[in-house]
């Protein structure tokens, strides 16, 4: 990961099982990627965030879909703990369709346990995941909120730092070949080789980039990493918790809270899948 800066290069090796005292690591990336660093800082932009605050881990987590690959039927699926950061699922697919995302997400409540709460938009790629958190958590106590995707910040600020360590590679060689007229993205053929040829190459960035991101420490709480501070402070949350409770601002509540029986939860997908 070329683009990857101090704290995620220093998750990478503490999920490698590598500790190495933090001046080490910024003289080695100094020495061998001076050039690297110096095009991140003059990348960096300001961000004005909202406050946010969650009871804890499982109280609300934040679901998404990312199209910045889309024009070569790639979507990536991610989900994030709101209350640890912690990468919950990050995978990619080559369609929308609201089964693929449930997938993703039940297999990480299978690993990761069943949120309170999940926080997505109002896609109908999500359909199936409401249905679920409906059904498991119960209607009338927002147990699925949804809302513009670009007020999702824990999942937005996510997807801003995959594209710069993972999808913003691909996307330069994608383009290049291109404008090289070596690839047609309006042919089958040619999306076929690349989903076949670059899917499982990408994945693996994710997997990469998910251990790197879940072990790196963050800032704002005291240099504790979204894996130790998950598990640091897993604790059985009361199921009867006020919606006061979750403090963002990007949640619109008069209509984000949809029911169990919301037109907005009509079924439906899109289908990226080249036909063989």
């Amino acid at each position: 990961m070329p683009n990857a800066g101090y704290r995620m290069v220093q998750g990478h090796l503490v999920s490698m099982g590598l500790r190495i005292q933090w001046w080490r690591m910024m003289a080695s990336m100094h020495r061998v990627d001076a050039a690297g660093i110096f095009l991140r800082l003059t990348e960096l932009g300001c961000v004005l965030r909202r406050s946010y605050s969650v009871r804890g881990p499982h109280s609300l987590a934040h679901i998404d879909t990312n199209h910045k690959l889309i024009r070569y039927n790639i979507v990536l699926f991610g989900g994030v703990d709101g209350y640890s950061r912690k990468i919950l699922y990050l995978d990619a697919e080559t369609n929308n369709k609201a089964s693929t995302a449930f997938s993703f997400f039940l297999r990480s409540t299978q690993l990761h346990g069943i949120p309170s709460r999940v926080r997505g938009d109002q896609g109908v790629e999500n359909v199936d995941i409401a249905h679920f958190m409906f059904a498991t958590r119960g209607t009338g106590r927002a147990s699925f909120i949804s809302g513009k995707s670009v007020h999702n910040q824990r999942i937005e600020r996510l997807w801003r730092d995959v594209w710069v360590a993972v999808t913003s590679k691909y996307h330069d060689v994608l383009h290049s070949l291109e404008e090289d007229g070596l690839l047609d993205f309006s042919d089958v053929v040619d999306l076929f080789g690349v989903q076949y040829i670059f899917i499982p190459r990408l994945r693996a960035d994710l997997d990469t980039f998910t251990r790197g991101w879940n072990n790196h420490p963050l800032r704002t709480e005291g240099g504790r990493s979204p894996e130790l501070w998950f598990m640091g402070h897993e604790q059985a949350l009361d199921e009867g918790e006020s919606l006061e409770e979750l403090q963002d601002p990007g949640i619109e509540w008069e209509s984000a809270i949809l029911r169990g029986d919301s037109q907005q939860c009509s079924c439906g997908s899109r289908n990226c899948m080249p036909t063989e």
